[in-house]
């Protein structure tokens, strides 16, 4: 049996999801693609590679297709799923490419994204609305939390924790027993050698704050 599937977000994230679910139909029957949601007006009545743009989250009113929210960034994809959760229920698929390796024993939560080449090891815990982008390495027995974005080819070892929110990349290593902590930024080719606290955009080999955040910027 398929389900029914809305993508909410019109740009290059929900159109990359939209691929996704198209391979995983390819491989077995299991999506019911039904189109797009945006909150631009100007969208509305659209059409995305052939799917209709369906209206803003209030079409989620009367309806219970899953959703998979592709806002980039981080702290606006929390706003946005905290909004169709409280208003309409939202279901929230999960997207796992099959061009992707995960380990039988780990999980990846509701409303995450796994894009093709993304391998991750056993016993590892995906969040919920995480995304992990192209050919990403995430080993054994790690805890990525929730909103939390892995960029292309970015390197997450055995053991480490990254926190909500967190941001690491593309081609950030993350060595093993490492923690990232909860709204940090990771910038592009970084390599973090000791833990990072919260709240930080951190840069280098080794990766060191450049910058410091008050707690709880993300809510703005």
């Amino acid at each position: 049996m398929t389900l029914d599937l809305v993508i909410f977000g019109t740009g290059g994230l929900g159109r990359e999801s939209l691929e996704i679910a198209e391979a995983m139909n390819d491989r077995a029957p299991q999506w019911n693609i039904l189109g797009f949601l945006d909150d631009v007006a100007t969208q509305h009545g659209t059409e995305i590679h052939g799917y209709p743009v369906l209206g803003d989250g209030t079409w989620l009113a009367d309806r219970r297709a899953e959703v998979i929210v592709c806002v980039g960034q981080s702290p606006a994809r929390r706003r946005v799923v905290f909004n169709l959760q409280e208003r309409y229920r939202a279901r929230f698929a999960t997207l796992v490419h099959p061009a992707s390796v995960v380990a039988r024993r780990s999980v990846v939560g509701a409303g995450s994204v796994v894009f093709p080449g993304v391998v991750i090891g056993t016993q590892s815990r995906i969040g919920e609305h995480v995304l992990v982008s192209r050919n990403a390495s995430v080993g054994h027995d790690i805890e990525i939390e929730d909103f939390a974005n892995i960029f292309p080819a970015a390197c997450v070892s055995g053991h480490s924790h990254v926190g909500e929110g967190s941001e690491l990349g593309s081609n950030v290593t993350i060595i093993p027993k490492v923690s990232v902590g909860a709204w940090t930024v990771v910038g592009a080719g970084a390599v973090v050698v000791r833990d990072l606290p919260a709240n930080v955009t951190a840069v280098g080999i080794p990766a060191k704050a450049a910058r410091q955040r008050e707690a709880g910027w993300h809510l703005s």
